[in-house]
Protein backbone atom coordinates (compact mmCIF):
# COMPACT_ATOMS: atom_id res chain seq x y z
CA UNK A 1 0.00 0.00 0.00
CA UNK A 2 2.77 2.31 0.96
CA UNK A 3 4.60 1.54 -2.30
CA UNK A 4 1.53 2.52 -4.26
CA UNK A 5 1.24 5.76 -2.37
CA UNK A 6 4.92 6.65 -3.19
CA UNK A 7 4.47 5.87 -6.87
CA UNK A 8 1.31 8.00 -7.09
CA UNK A 9 3.09 10.82 -5.28
CA UNK A 10 6.02 10.76 -7.71
CA UNK A 11 3.64 10.79 -10.68
CA UNK A 12 1.81 13.77 -9.28
CA UNK A 13 5.13 15.58 -8.52
CA UNK A 14 6.48 15.08 -11.98
CA UNK A 15 3.24 15.98 -13.67
CA UNK A 16 3.00 19.14 -11.64
CA UNK A 17 6.65 20.30 -12.37
CA UNK A 18 6.87 23.49 -14.58
CA UNK A 19 8.50 23.03 -17.99
CA UNK A 20 11.40 25.40 -18.96
CA UNK A 21 10.68 28.24 -21.38
CA UNK A 22 11.56 28.06 -25.07
CA UNK A 23 14.67 30.21 -24.50
CA UNK A 24 16.17 29.77 -27.97
CA UNK A 25 12.90 30.65 -29.69
CA UNK A 26 12.85 27.59 -31.93
CA UNK A 27 9.31 26.62 -30.87
CA UNK A 28 10.46 23.40 -29.24
CA UNK A 29 11.08 22.76 -25.57
CA UNK A 30 14.21 20.66 -25.63
CA UNK A 31 17.59 20.23 -23.98
CA UNK A 32 18.86 23.36 -25.67
CA UNK A 33 16.60 25.38 -23.42
CA UNK A 34 18.05 23.95 -20.17
CA UNK A 35 20.74 26.66 -19.50
CA UNK A 36 19.79 29.95 -21.16
CA UNK A 37 21.73 32.03 -18.67
CA UNK A 38 25.11 30.68 -19.91
CA UNK A 39 27.08 32.39 -22.70
CA UNK A 40 30.29 31.63 -24.54
CA UNK A 41 31.77 28.17 -24.34
CA UNK A 42 29.08 25.95 -22.87
CA UNK A 43 29.89 22.38 -23.78
CA UNK A 44 31.70 21.66 -20.53
CA UNK A 45 28.66 22.96 -18.56
CA UNK A 46 26.45 20.34 -20.10
CA UNK A 47 24.77 22.75 -22.48
CA UNK A 48 24.77 22.13 -26.24
CA UNK A 49 27.51 24.01 -28.22
CA UNK A 50 28.38 24.63 -31.87
CA UNK A 51 31.70 25.29 -33.60
CA UNK A 52 32.35 28.56 -35.48
CA UNK A 53 35.19 27.92 -37.93
CA UNK A 54 36.99 31.08 -39.14
CA UNK A 55 39.25 31.01 -42.22
CA UNK A 56 41.49 33.72 -43.74
CA UNK A 57 42.08 33.89 -47.51
CA UNK A 58 44.95 34.24 -48.31
CA UNK A 59 46.51 33.23 -45.02
CA UNK A 60 48.89 36.24 -45.04
CA UNK A 61 46.13 38.66 -46.00
CA UNK A 62 45.05 39.57 -42.49
CA UNK A 63 43.49 38.39 -39.22
CA UNK A 64 39.98 37.81 -37.80
CA UNK A 65 39.05 38.35 -34.18
CA UNK A 66 37.79 36.18 -32.52
CA UNK A 67 39.16 33.15 -34.29
CA UNK A 68 37.73 29.61 -34.48
CA UNK A 69 35.88 28.65 -31.27
CA UNK A 70 32.75 26.93 -29.80
CA UNK A 71 29.63 28.80 -28.72
CA UNK A 72 26.35 27.81 -27.01
CA UNK A 73 23.24 27.81 -29.01
CA UNK A 74 21.86 31.32 -29.63
CA UNK A 75 25.08 33.23 -28.93
CA UNK A 76 25.48 36.53 -30.87
CA UNK A 77 29.10 36.70 -32.08
CA UNK A 78 30.75 39.83 -33.56
CA UNK A 79 33.72 39.24 -35.93
CA UNK A 80 36.25 41.87 -37.04
CA UNK A 81 38.63 41.51 -40.01
CA UNK A 82 41.95 43.42 -40.03
CA UNK A 83 44.04 43.45 -43.28
CA UNK A 84 47.82 43.02 -43.20
CA UNK A 85 50.15 45.66 -44.67
CA UNK A 86 49.69 46.08 -48.46
CA UNK A 87 46.38 44.13 -48.31
CA UNK A 88 42.73 45.19 -48.44
CA UNK A 89 39.68 43.43 -46.90
CA UNK A 90 37.35 42.35 -49.68
CA UNK A 91 34.34 40.47 -48.19
CA UNK A 92 32.98 37.63 -46.05
CA UNK A 93 31.96 34.35 -47.59
CA UNK A 94 30.64 30.97 -46.41
CA UNK A 95 27.76 31.12 -43.88
CA UNK A 96 27.79 34.93 -43.91
CA UNK A 97 28.20 37.59 -46.57
CA UNK A 98 29.01 41.28 -46.67
CA UNK A 99 31.90 43.67 -47.23
CA UNK A 100 32.00 45.50 -43.88
CA UNK A 101 35.08 44.65 -41.82
CA UNK A 102 32.87 43.93 -38.76
CA UNK A 103 29.91 41.58 -38.93
CA UNK A 104 27.57 39.85 -36.35
CA UNK A 105 25.93 36.42 -36.50
CA UNK A 106 23.75 34.15 -34.23
CA UNK A 107 25.23 30.75 -33.43
CA UNK A 108 22.46 28.18 -33.93
CA UNK A 109 24.46 25.51 -35.71
CA UNK A 110 28.00 24.75 -36.74
CA UNK A 111 29.16 27.56 -39.02
CA UNK A 112 32.11 28.20 -41.33
CA UNK A 113 33.01 31.67 -42.55
CA UNK A 114 35.94 33.05 -44.58
CA UNK A 115 37.43 36.53 -44.50
CA UNK A 116 38.73 37.34 -47.99
CA UNK A 117 41.61 39.76 -48.48
CA UNK A 118 43.44 40.95 -51.63
CA UNK A 119 46.70 42.70 -52.36
CA UNK A 120 46.49 46.47 -52.85
CA UNK A 121 46.66 47.27 -56.57
CA UNK A 122 48.54 50.33 -57.83
CA UNK A 123 48.20 51.86 -61.28
CA UNK A 124 51.29 52.00 -63.52
CA UNK A 125 51.06 54.57 -66.30
CA UNK A 126 53.75 54.55 -68.97
CA UNK A 127 54.15 57.55 -71.26
CA UNK A 128 56.48 58.05 -74.21
CA UNK A 129 58.24 61.29 -75.11
CA UNK A 130 59.66 61.11 -78.62
CA UNK A 131 59.34 58.03 -80.78
CA UNK A 132 59.72 54.61 -79.22
CA UNK A 133 57.98 51.91 -77.21
CA UNK A 134 58.25 50.38 -73.76
CA UNK A 135 58.07 46.62 -73.40
CA UNK A 136 57.02 44.65 -70.31
CA UNK A 137 55.80 41.12 -70.01
CA UNK A 138 52.18 42.07 -69.46
CA UNK A 139 51.42 45.57 -70.74
CA UNK A 140 51.69 47.69 -73.84
CA UNK A 141 53.29 51.17 -73.81
CA UNK A 142 50.95 54.06 -73.22
CA UNK A 143 48.37 52.03 -71.26
CA UNK A 144 47.59 52.30 -67.55
CA UNK A 145 47.37 48.92 -65.79
CA UNK A 146 46.91 48.00 -62.13
CA UNK A 147 49.41 45.68 -60.48
CA UNK A 148 49.41 43.92 -57.13
CA UNK A 149 51.56 45.65 -54.57
CA UNK A 150 55.03 44.13 -54.57
CA UNK A 151 54.94 43.16 -58.26
CA UNK A 152 58.37 43.51 -59.89
CA UNK A 153 58.42 44.57 -63.54
CA UNK A 154 61.23 44.99 -66.04
CA UNK A 155 60.75 47.89 -68.43
CA UNK A 156 62.71 48.07 -71.68
CA UNK A 157 62.72 51.21 -73.81
CA UNK A 158 63.02 50.54 -77.55
CA UNK A 159 63.67 53.49 -79.95
CA UNK A 160 61.36 53.65 -82.92
CA UNK A 161 64.09 53.39 -85.54
CA UNK A 162 67.70 54.33 -86.18
CA UNK A 163 66.81 58.02 -86.04
CA UNK A 164 65.87 57.93 -82.35
CA UNK A 165 67.82 57.08 -79.21
CA UNK A 166 66.69 56.39 -75.67
CA UNK A 167 67.71 59.23 -73.34
CA UNK A 168 66.34 58.54 -69.85
CA UNK A 169 63.43 57.53 -67.62
CA UNK A 170 61.63 60.29 -65.76
CA UNK A 171 58.55 60.73 -63.61
CA UNK A 172 58.52 58.40 -60.61
CA UNK A 173 61.78 56.80 -61.79
CA UNK A 174 64.91 58.79 -62.63
CA UNK A 175 67.45 56.66 -64.45
CA UNK A 176 69.57 56.49 -67.60
CA UNK A 177 69.78 52.68 -67.48
CA UNK A 178 67.88 50.52 -69.90
CA UNK A 179 66.22 48.16 -69.08
CA UNK A 180 65.19 48.92 -65.51
CA UNK A 181 63.39 46.90 -62.82
CA UNK A 182 60.71 48.56 -60.72
CA UNK A 183 58.70 47.40 -57.70
CA UNK A 184 55.03 48.36 -57.65
CA UNK A 185 54.54 49.71 -54.12
CA UNK A 186 52.55 52.84 -54.94
CA UNK A 187 50.84 54.44 -57.95
CA UNK A 188 53.54 55.15 -60.54
CA UNK A 189 53.81 57.31 -63.63
CA UNK A 190 56.92 56.59 -65.68
CA UNK A 191 58.01 58.43 -68.82
CA UNK A 192 60.37 56.93 -71.39
CA UNK A 193 62.21 59.82 -73.06
CA UNK A 194 63.53 59.36 -76.58
CA UNK A 195 65.54 61.95 -78.51
CA UNK A 196 66.11 62.20 -82.20
CA UNK A 197 69.61 60.93 -82.86
CA UNK A 198 72.04 63.82 -82.94
CA UNK A 199 73.25 64.77 -86.39
CA UNK A 200 75.00 67.77 -87.82
CA UNK A 201 73.03 69.62 -90.46
CA UNK A 202 74.96 71.03 -93.37
CA UNK A 203 74.81 73.55 -96.20
CA UNK A 204 76.83 73.55 -99.38
CA UNK A 205 77.77 77.19 -100.09
CA UNK A 206 76.30 77.47 -103.53
CA UNK A 207 73.45 79.78 -104.49
CA UNK A 208 70.15 80.01 -106.29
CA UNK A 209 71.97 81.18 -109.42
CA UNK A 210 71.25 78.79 -112.26
CA UNK A 211 74.78 77.92 -113.34
CA UNK A 212 76.44 74.59 -113.95
CA UNK A 213 79.26 74.82 -111.41
CA UNK A 214 81.91 72.40 -110.28
CA UNK A 215 82.87 74.12 -107.04
CA UNK A 216 82.05 76.98 -104.69
CA UNK A 217 83.84 78.46 -101.71
CA UNK A 218 83.07 80.36 -98.54
CA UNK A 219 84.77 83.59 -97.67
CA UNK A 220 86.38 84.20 -94.28
CA UNK A 221 84.20 85.58 -91.46
CA UNK A 222 81.35 84.82 -93.81
CA UNK A 223 78.89 82.76 -91.73
CA UNK A 224 76.14 84.44 -89.74
CA UNK A 225 72.56 83.68 -88.76
CA UNK A 226 69.29 85.40 -87.91
CA UNK A 227 65.86 83.95 -87.04
CA UNK A 228 66.86 80.38 -88.02
CA UNK A 229 68.20 81.56 -91.37
CA UNK A 230 71.85 81.20 -92.33
CA UNK A 231 73.68 83.85 -94.30
CA UNK A 232 77.05 83.33 -95.97
CA UNK A 233 79.41 84.88 -98.51
CA UNK A 234 80.09 82.47 -101.35
CA UNK A 235 82.57 82.65 -104.20
CA UNK A 236 80.97 80.88 -107.15
CA UNK A 237 82.31 80.38 -110.67
CA UNK A 238 80.49 82.24 -113.39
CA UNK A 239 80.19 78.93 -115.22
CA UNK A 240 81.52 75.41 -114.96
CA UNK A 241 85.34 75.30 -114.96
CA UNK A 242 85.42 79.07 -115.45
CA UNK A 243 88.33 81.07 -114.04
CA UNK A 244 85.92 83.96 -113.52
CA UNK A 245 84.19 83.86 -110.11
CA UNK A 246 81.49 85.94 -108.51
CA UNK A 247 80.83 86.87 -104.89
CA UNK A 248 77.30 86.48 -103.52
CA UNK A 249 75.65 86.92 -100.14
CA UNK A 250 73.21 84.01 -99.84
CA UNK A 251 70.26 83.51 -97.49
CA UNK A 252 69.60 79.85 -96.60
CA UNK A 253 66.16 79.12 -95.18
CA UNK A 254 65.12 75.49 -94.72
CA UNK A 255 66.79 74.22 -97.91
CA UNK A 256 65.78 77.30 -99.90
CA UNK A 257 68.57 79.60 -101.08
CA UNK A 258 68.18 83.19 -102.14
CA UNK A 259 70.76 85.75 -103.30
CA UNK A 260 70.43 89.00 -101.38
CA UNK A 261 73.66 90.63 -102.64
CA UNK A 262 75.73 90.14 -105.77
CA UNK A 263 77.17 89.32 -108.14
CA UNK A 264 80.45 91.06 -107.35
CA UNK A 265 83.20 89.96 -109.70
CA UNK A 266 86.09 88.53 -107.74
CA UNK A 267 89.32 90.55 -107.70
CA UNK A 268 90.80 92.55 -110.57
CA UNK A 269 89.78 91.59 -114.09
CA UNK A 270 90.29 93.16 -117.46
CA UNK A 271 86.53 93.02 -117.96
CA UNK A 272 85.36 96.30 -116.45
CA UNK A 273 81.67 95.80 -117.22
CA UNK A 274 80.87 94.06 -113.89
CA UNK A 275 81.43 95.50 -110.39
CA UNK A 276 84.65 94.04 -109.05
CA UNK A 277 86.00 93.46 -105.58
CA UNK A 278 85.83 91.16 -102.56
CA UNK A 279 83.40 90.25 -99.80
CA UNK A 280 85.17 89.95 -96.47
CA UNK A 281 82.64 89.75 -93.66
CA UNK A 282 78.91 89.25 -93.07
CA UNK A 283 77.26 89.75 -89.69
CA UNK A 284 73.56 89.59 -88.74
CA UNK A 285 72.77 91.90 -85.81
CA UNK A 286 69.79 90.52 -83.91
CA UNK A 287 68.81 93.65 -81.90
CA UNK A 288 68.56 95.90 -84.97
CA UNK A 289 67.43 93.12 -87.36
CA UNK A 290 70.04 94.17 -89.91
CA UNK A 291 72.70 92.26 -91.75
CA UNK A 292 76.01 94.03 -92.30
CA UNK A 293 78.27 93.31 -95.25
CA UNK A 294 81.92 94.36 -95.36
CA UNK A 295 83.75 94.25 -98.65
CA UNK A 296 86.00 96.06 -101.06
CA UNK A 297 85.36 97.61 -104.47
CA UNK A 298 88.15 97.54 -107.02
CA UNK A 299 88.39 100.80 -108.93
CA UNK A 300 89.87 100.59 -112.40
CA UNK A 301 90.24 102.97 -115.30
CA UNK A 302 88.60 102.47 -118.66
CA UNK A 303 91.50 100.31 -119.77
CA UNK A 304 91.12 97.96 -116.84
CA UNK A 305 94.12 99.30 -114.96
CA UNK A 306 93.95 99.17 -111.15
CA UNK A 307 93.55 102.53 -109.47
CA UNK A 308 92.61 101.75 -105.88
CA UNK A 309 90.56 99.52 -103.59
CA UNK A 310 87.75 101.17 -101.68
CA UNK A 311 86.25 99.39 -98.65
CA UNK A 312 82.50 99.46 -98.19
CA UNK A 313 80.14 98.61 -95.33
CA UNK A 314 76.49 98.11 -96.20
CA UNK A 315 73.50 97.00 -94.19
CA UNK A 316 70.05 95.65 -95.02
CA UNK A 317 66.89 95.42 -92.89
CA UNK A 318 66.16 91.69 -92.89
CA UNK A 319 62.40 91.59 -92.12
CA UNK A 320 61.75 93.50 -95.34
CA UNK A 321 62.72 91.43 -98.38
CA UNK A 322 62.38 94.49 -100.59
CA UNK A 323 64.70 96.71 -98.57
CA UNK A 324 67.97 97.76 -100.20
CA UNK A 325 71.48 97.74 -98.82
CA UNK A 326 72.38 101.12 -97.36
CA UNK A 327 75.97 102.39 -97.31
CA UNK A 328 77.61 103.21 -93.95
CA UNK A 329 80.55 105.60 -93.82
CA UNK A 330 83.87 104.02 -92.99
CA UNK A 331 86.98 105.71 -91.64
CA UNK A 332 89.98 106.28 -93.88
CA UNK A 333 92.23 103.27 -94.04
CA UNK A 334 95.55 103.51 -92.21
CA UNK A 335 98.66 103.36 -94.37
CA UNK A 336 100.30 99.95 -94.11
CA UNK A 337 103.48 100.86 -95.99
CA UNK A 338 104.61 101.55 -99.54
CA UNK A 339 105.58 99.50 -102.52
CA UNK A 340 108.85 99.79 -104.42
CA UNK A 341 107.58 102.84 -106.30
CA UNK A 342 106.79 104.63 -103.06
CA UNK A 343 103.05 104.43 -103.58
CA UNK A 344 101.16 104.16 -100.23
CA UNK A 345 99.64 100.77 -99.56
CA UNK A 346 96.47 100.99 -97.51
CA UNK A 347 95.50 98.45 -94.92
CA UNK A 348 92.46 96.24 -95.42
CA UNK A 349 89.42 95.92 -93.23
CA UNK A 350 88.82 92.20 -92.83
CA UNK A 351 85.99 91.86 -90.32
CA UNK A 352 83.05 93.90 -89.08
CA UNK A 353 81.29 93.21 -85.78
CA UNK A 354 78.52 94.96 -83.87
CA UNK A 355 77.58 94.05 -80.31
CA UNK A 356 74.26 94.17 -78.46
CA UNK A 357 74.83 97.82 -77.49
CA UNK A 358 75.14 98.68 -81.22
CA UNK A 359 78.83 99.48 -80.82
CA UNK A 360 80.62 98.74 -84.10
CA UNK A 361 84.07 97.21 -84.46
CA UNK A 362 86.38 96.94 -87.46
CA UNK A 363 89.56 94.99 -87.47
CA UNK A 364 92.11 95.47 -90.14
CA UNK A 365 95.50 94.25 -91.24
CA UNK A 366 98.64 96.36 -91.59
CA UNK A 367 100.82 93.87 -93.39
CA UNK A 368 103.89 93.00 -91.35
CA UNK A 369 103.01 95.74 -88.86
CA UNK A 370 100.28 93.70 -87.23
CA UNK A 371 96.57 94.28 -86.79
CA UNK A 372 94.27 96.83 -85.21
CA UNK A 373 90.66 97.25 -84.06
CA UNK A 374 88.59 100.40 -84.57
CA UNK A 375 85.53 101.08 -82.42
CA UNK A 376 82.56 103.41 -82.82
CA UNK A 377 79.58 103.47 -80.43
CA UNK A 378 76.19 104.89 -81.35
CA UNK A 379 77.08 108.13 -79.54
CA UNK A 380 80.55 108.50 -81.05
CA UNK A 381 81.22 110.82 -83.97
CA UNK A 382 84.41 109.08 -85.04
CA UNK A 383 86.20 105.75 -84.88
CA UNK A 384 88.79 105.06 -82.17
CA UNK A 385 91.68 102.61 -82.30
CA UNK A 386 91.29 100.38 -79.23
CA UNK A 387 93.73 97.60 -80.05
CA UNK A 388 97.14 98.86 -81.19
CA UNK A 389 99.59 96.53 -82.92
CA UNK A 390 102.50 97.42 -80.67
CA UNK A 391 100.44 96.61 -77.58
CA UNK A 392 100.43 92.92 -78.49
CA UNK A 393 104.00 92.62 -79.77
CA UNK A 394 103.22 91.79 -83.36
CA UNK A 395 100.34 89.42 -82.72
CA UNK A 396 97.96 89.20 -85.63
CA UNK A 397 94.22 89.24 -85.04
CA UNK A 398 92.26 86.24 -86.25
CA UNK A 399 88.77 87.39 -85.40
CA UNK A 400 86.62 89.36 -82.98
CA UNK A 401 83.32 88.47 -81.31
CA UNK A 402 81.23 89.56 -78.35
CA UNK A 403 78.95 88.08 -75.71
CA UNK A 404 75.37 89.11 -74.96
CA UNK A 405 76.57 91.36 -72.13
CA UNK A 406 78.91 93.38 -74.37
CA UNK A 407 82.19 91.66 -73.50
CA UNK A 408 84.59 91.65 -76.46
CA UNK A 409 86.80 88.66 -77.28
CA UNK A 410 89.72 88.75 -79.70
CA UNK A 411 91.85 85.84 -80.88
CA UNK A 412 95.44 86.48 -81.97
CA UNK A 413 98.44 84.48 -83.08
CA UNK A 414 102.12 85.31 -83.34
CA UNK A 415 103.51 83.27 -86.20
CA UNK A 416 103.56 79.68 -85.05
CA UNK A 417 104.77 80.45 -81.56
CA UNK A 418 101.93 81.78 -79.40
CA UNK A 419 98.17 81.83 -79.24
CA UNK A 420 96.27 84.36 -77.17
CA UNK A 421 92.63 85.10 -76.42
CA UNK A 422 91.93 88.62 -75.19
CA UNK A 423 88.84 89.73 -73.31
CA UNK A 424 87.53 93.23 -72.65
CA UNK A 425 84.56 93.91 -70.41
CA UNK A 426 82.77 97.25 -70.91
CA UNK A 427 84.83 99.96 -69.25
CA UNK A 428 87.77 97.65 -68.44
CA UNK A 429 91.19 97.15 -69.99
CA UNK A 430 92.11 94.18 -72.14
CA UNK A 431 93.07 91.01 -70.30
CA UNK A 432 94.50 87.74 -71.54
CA UNK A 433 92.19 84.87 -70.59
CA UNK A 434 94.06 82.18 -72.47
CA UNK A 435 97.53 81.83 -73.93
CA UNK A 436 99.53 78.93 -75.17
CA UNK A 437 103.13 78.76 -76.28
CA UNK A 438 103.29 76.50 -79.33
CA UNK A 439 107.01 76.87 -80.08
CA UNK A 440 107.40 73.19 -79.36
CA UNK A 441 104.61 72.37 -81.82
CA UNK A 442 105.67 73.88 -85.13
CA UNK A 443 102.93 72.00 -86.95
CA UNK A 444 100.10 73.69 -85.04
CA UNK A 445 97.90 75.28 -87.63
CA UNK A 446 96.78 78.66 -86.37
CA UNK A 447 93.20 79.36 -87.36
CA UNK A 448 92.36 80.37 -83.79
CA UNK A 449 88.89 81.70 -84.54
CA UNK A 450 87.00 82.47 -81.33
CA UNK A 451 83.29 82.25 -80.48
CA UNK A 452 81.27 82.61 -77.28
CA UNK A 453 77.96 81.04 -76.23
CA UNK A 454 75.12 82.36 -74.07
CA UNK A 455 76.82 81.10 -70.89
CA UNK A 456 80.04 82.92 -71.81
CA UNK A 457 81.97 79.75 -72.56
CA UNK A 458 84.69 80.63 -75.04
CA UNK A 459 85.42 78.31 -77.97
CA UNK A 460 88.59 78.39 -80.05
CA UNK A 461 89.34 76.57 -83.30
CA UNK A 462 92.68 74.83 -83.56
CA UNK A 463 94.41 72.46 -85.91
CA UNK A 464 97.63 70.61 -86.54
CA UNK A 465 99.08 70.00 -89.95
CA UNK A 466 100.32 66.61 -91.07
CA UNK A 467 103.94 65.66 -91.51
CA UNK A 468 103.44 66.14 -95.22
CA UNK A 469 104.61 69.53 -96.49
CA UNK A 470 101.40 69.78 -98.49
CA UNK A 471 98.77 72.09 -97.05
CA UNK A 472 96.08 69.86 -98.51
CA UNK A 473 95.78 67.70 -95.43
CA UNK A 474 95.55 68.55 -91.74
CA UNK A 475 95.75 65.52 -89.52
CA UNK A 476 94.13 66.94 -86.41
CA UNK A 477 91.56 69.73 -86.29
CA UNK A 478 89.39 70.43 -83.30
CA UNK A 479 87.45 72.99 -81.31
CA UNK A 480 88.40 73.65 -77.71
CA UNK A 481 86.48 75.28 -74.90
CA UNK A 482 88.48 77.45 -72.57
CA UNK A 483 88.55 76.28 -68.99
CA UNK A 484 85.60 76.71 -66.69
CA UNK A 485 87.29 77.23 -63.33
CA UNK A 486 84.80 74.92 -61.63
CA UNK A 487 85.32 72.04 -64.04
CA UNK A 488 88.19 69.65 -63.19
CA UNK A 489 87.95 67.88 -66.57
CA UNK A 490 89.95 70.59 -68.32
CA UNK A 491 93.66 70.01 -68.89
CA UNK A 492 96.17 72.83 -69.36
CA UNK A 493 93.37 75.38 -69.42
CA UNK A 494 91.27 73.90 -72.21
CA UNK A 495 89.34 70.85 -73.30
CA UNK A 496 88.56 69.41 -76.73
CA UNK A 497 84.83 69.51 -77.38
CA UNK A 498 84.57 68.88 -81.15
CA UNK A 499 86.93 66.70 -83.14
CA UNK A 500 87.71 66.55 -86.83
CA UNK A 501 86.25 63.10 -87.51
CA UNK A 502 82.63 64.19 -87.68
CA UNK A 503 80.54 61.27 -88.92
CA UNK A 504 76.94 61.87 -87.86
CA UNK A 505 75.90 64.27 -90.62
CA UNK A 506 72.30 64.46 -91.78
CA UNK A 507 71.38 62.45 -94.83
CA UNK A 508 74.25 60.07 -94.01
CA UNK A 509 76.56 62.47 -95.78
CA UNK A 510 80.19 61.40 -95.53
CA UNK A 511 82.76 64.20 -95.53
CA UNK A 512 86.48 63.55 -95.24
CA UNK A 513 87.19 66.82 -93.46
CA UNK A 514 90.53 68.35 -94.25
CA UNK A 515 90.31 71.27 -91.87
CA UNK A 516 88.10 73.67 -89.97
CA UNK A 517 88.34 77.30 -91.04
CA UNK A 518 85.85 79.17 -88.90
CA UNK A 519 83.64 78.75 -85.84
CA UNK A 520 80.61 80.91 -85.17
CA UNK A 521 77.90 80.73 -82.49
CA UNK A 522 74.51 82.43 -82.38
CA UNK A 523 71.52 81.51 -80.20
CA UNK A 524 73.55 78.53 -78.94
CA UNK A 525 73.82 76.99 -82.38
CA UNK A 526 77.41 76.34 -83.43
CA UNK A 527 78.45 76.74 -87.06
CA UNK A 528 81.65 75.30 -88.51
CA UNK A 529 83.24 76.22 -91.82
CA UNK A 530 84.76 72.90 -92.89
CA UNK A 531 86.70 71.95 -96.00
CA UNK A 532 86.92 68.45 -97.43
CA UNK A 533 89.83 66.66 -99.09
CA UNK A 534 88.86 68.06 -102.49
CA UNK A 535 88.89 71.61 -101.19
CA UNK A 536 85.11 72.02 -101.21
CA UNK A 537 83.51 74.00 -98.40
CA UNK A 538 80.62 73.09 -96.11
CA UNK A 539 78.74 74.75 -93.28
CA UNK A 540 78.07 72.26 -90.49
CA UNK A 541 75.73 73.37 -87.72
CA UNK A 542 74.05 71.90 -84.63
CA UNK A 543 72.76 72.82 -81.16
CA UNK A 544 75.88 73.40 -79.14
CA UNK A 545 74.80 71.33 -76.13
CA UNK A 546 74.45 68.30 -78.41
CA UNK A 547 77.51 68.96 -80.54
CA UNK A 548 80.13 69.19 -77.81
CA UNK A 549 81.67 66.02 -76.43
Amino acid sequence: MLKRIVIVFLILFISCKKEPPDSDGDGIIDSEDQCPELVGNAAYQGCPAYTLTVNVNPSEGGTVSPSTSQYKHGTNVSLSATPSSEFLFDNWSGDVSGSATTISLIINSNKTITANFSKIKYPLTIEVEGKGTVETEVIQPGLATDYNSGTILQLTAIPNNNEWVFEKWSGDVESNENPIKITIDSPKNIIANFNSKFTWDYVRPDSDIDVDISYSFLGTHSITAYENKIYYNALIPASKNSALSMWYLIEYDNYNKKTIFGPLQNGIRTDNTTPQGFLFSAYAHKPSKHIYLLGEDIIQDNNGNFIRAEPFLKRKYLPDDNSDFVEINLPDQPVAGSNVAGIPILSEYWQFHIDNTSTMYLWGHLGNRGSYILKKSSSDTSWTNIFLPHSINGHYIRNITSSDNGTIYVSTVYGNSEIRIYKKNPGDDWEIIYSENINGEPDVFSREYVAVDSENYVYVMRGKSSSSPSYNKLEDNYVIRIKDENNPDYINGWKRVINQNIENISGNLSIDIRDFREVFIVDDVIYLHATDESGYDYILYADIDKAIN
